[in-house]
């Protein structure tokens, strides 16, 4: 599904922390949304999700405005990773999962959702904590259950945000290929990131926001030069290839 982001302002009391964003992600493909802390990321996803309502601007998802849709048909469309880990849930982890089919069950679950549970535990590779209780998890772990409980809602689009913040360089890795991989099924991620080198490794698309706007869109080589990031981190760098992967080294 493609997205598309007119006008979009959101205020925080009197800390603008949207100013105008316009943009276009594209369908079926990883896009990054990069930037220092406060530049914006998670509070556009939330926009996006309708978590929050922005004081001016639209979100068209698929050409349709976000604001004509119920919140059951967002939930059916939308896929929502947050950024913290501190929620708690008084349950296992198979029933924290099991969460994410509310969106297409009346009443009671079917055999069609419980096997829906047991593929996506399979495909994070944490069926083996399926049954242990959700707050006795580790931030990492429980950070791949919360990515398990989106994808159990079959979303055509998946928003993570700070994604890999909890877990080690592996599993950074592991979480970062299977959101590309899900893409290439026709999945529409969005993931703000810190990790510029993670961005540069697996988007087809970054987007750097700075102070609320948006500073560059492109390819990696577009986005990651020196310039834009020195304007906007105020640190110097350098730019390497390895592999033929672009990996920035601050200087």
């Amino acid at each position: 599904m493609k997205i598309r982001i007119k006008g979009l302002e959101f205020e925080y009391r009197s800390v603008k922390a949207l100013k105008g964003v316009t943009l276009e992600i594209e369908e079926s493909k990883l896009t990054a949304i990069v930037g220092p802390n406060g530049s914006g990321k998670s509070t556009l996803l939330k926009c996006i999700n309708r978590i929050l309502k922005p004081r001016k601007g639209i979100v068209y998802v698929d050409g349709k405005s976000i604001e004509d849709l119920s919140h059951s048909e967002i939930a059916k469309m939308i896929g929502y990773v947050p950024q913290s880990v501190q929620q708690t849930f008084p349950a296992t982890v198979f029933d924290v999962v099991l969460m994410g089919r509310r969106p297409h069950i009346s009443w009671i679950y079917g055999k069609r959702d419980f096997e829906r549970v047991v593929k996506v535990l399979k495909l994070l590779n944490i069926e083996d904590i399926a049954m242990r209780d959700f707050n006795e998890l580790s931030g990492g772990q429980k950070q791949k259950v919360l990515i398990a409980r989106a994808l159990a809602q079959e979303p055509e689009i998946l928003l993570l945000d700070e994604p890999t913040a909890n877990l080690d360089l592996r599993h950074q890795l592991e979480v970062m290929k299977l959101v590309k991989d899900l893409t290439r099924n026709g999945l529409t991620a969005i993931v703000a990131v810190h990790d510029l080198n993670l961005a540069s490794r697996f988007a087809d698309k970054i987007v750097m926001m700075k102070d609320g706007n948006i500073f560059a869109v492109g390819e990696a080589e577009e986005v990651l030069t020196p310039n834009n990031i020195e304007s906007v981190y105020g640190i110097k760098v350098k730019i390497i290839y390895v592999d033929g992967y672009l990996y920035v080294i601050p200087i």
